[in-house]
């Protein structure tokens, strides 16, 4: 203890360099285990759908929805993106990946799908739900008619030009 006591006098400077220098590193090694798991956890949630942005930096995909906005109005200028904002990207599209192998590289091509619409729907498209029931025919009450088919919801909206017309 006296060997340490004596030692510690002569290099009072040196353990606390080597104990700063140890709790640096440390820091260091934490914080890259943190990165590896949060990685690890992105490639998982990719794995269900989900796109992470660990995986997706918000600026780089805020600048690929710019470019494809861009590519959009010049070769088809009446189509655009339905969603601008990154968070329906993170929260709520379907996403999936591809590793590409090229050259001996392995490369992840994440493919995030983007909804489209077309420019001239600037009105909101309005929705009913179909209710089926009997009617009875006006000219016989003994006879009634209700609706075929499959249908569940009918839309419309209409625009200046096109009226458009949707079933489910």
């Amino acid at each position: 203890m006296s060997y340490m006591t004596s030692m510690t006098s002569y290099f009072p400077y040196t353990y606390t360099k080597i104990l700063t220098r140890m709790i640096r590193e440390l820091y260091i090694f934490i914080r890259q285990v943190q990165e590896c798991e949060a990685l690890y956890l992105s490639i998982l949630e990719l794995k269900k759908g989900h796109l992470s942005h660990h995986l997706v930096h918000t600026n780089f995909l805020e600048n690929a929805l710019n470019h494809m906005s861009e590519e959009l109005r010049n070769t088809t200028p009446n189509i655009q993106l339905l969603h601008r904002d990154t968070s329906y990207y993170y929260d709520k599209a379907k996403t999936g990946a591809i590793v590409n192998t090229e050259h001996g590289r392995l490369t992840l091509l994440i493919v995030v799908q983007a909804p489209l619409t077309s420019v001239d729907i600037t009105n909101a498209l309005t929705l009913w739900k179909v209710n089926r029931f009997p009617l009875k025919s006006p000219d016989n009450q003994n006879h009634y008619t209700i609706l075929s088919g499959n249908i569940q919801y009918v839309s419309s909206c209409i625009t200046l030009i096109i009226m458009h017309h949707l079933t489910t």
